[in-house]
């Protein structure tokens, strides 16, 4: 599949509020704030945000992992950081992956500036490309006690208001 026919199939699923399918090198993700349009992040897009590497995992498990943290997504898409993110305190943050397995984050536990742990969509683990049954994007929860909140395969983030 050629470039463009990825940016035009990127574009066509987002505009119908359906995850955008990965396509060869070009995986991408849909990102939803409230009830504006979805955007779509490419690989591309991504890699133009800050990236960071967590520790994750219990003790044997223990992993480095690389990726951009969910933080710099959501900035990206519109949501301010530094003091302003009060007026988002009623939202929450749905992440889905491609087997419609969904958690819910709140704005607090992501928020650079009060959260204590990142909260990060990997690419990477040990310095290698993820295995294809999690990647291309893995959402890895810095000091979770349980897997419970990481998605594999994630291909939406949405942040909802809590009346909706």
């Amino acid at each position: 599949m050629s470039f463009l026919a990825s940016v035009l199939l990127s574009i066509v699923a987002a505009a119908a509020d359906q995850p955008p399918e990965t396509a060869g090198r070009h995986p991408a993700i849909s990102v939803q704030i409230k009830s504006r349009q979805p955007i779509t992040l490419t690989a591309d897009d991504l890699g133009k945000l800050a990236r960071a590497k967590v520790q994750a995992g219990k003790d044997k498990d223990q992993r480095t992992y690389e990726g951009v943290p969910l933080a710099e997504i959501l900035h990206a898409a519109g949501i301010p950081w530094g003091g302003k993110c009060s007026l988002w305190l009623d939202c929450y943050v749905v992440v889905a992956g491609a087997d419609e397995y969904r958690v819910v984050f709140s704005i607090p536990e992501i928020d650079p500036g009060l959260a204590h742990q990142t909260v990060l969509l990997a690419d990477r683990c040990d310095g290698k490309p993820l295995a294809k049954s999690v990647g291309p994007y893995q959402l890895v929860e810095q000091d979770a006690k349980q897997r419970g909140r990481w998605v594999r395969q994630v291909t939406t983030v949405k942040v909802r208001i809590l009346s909706e």
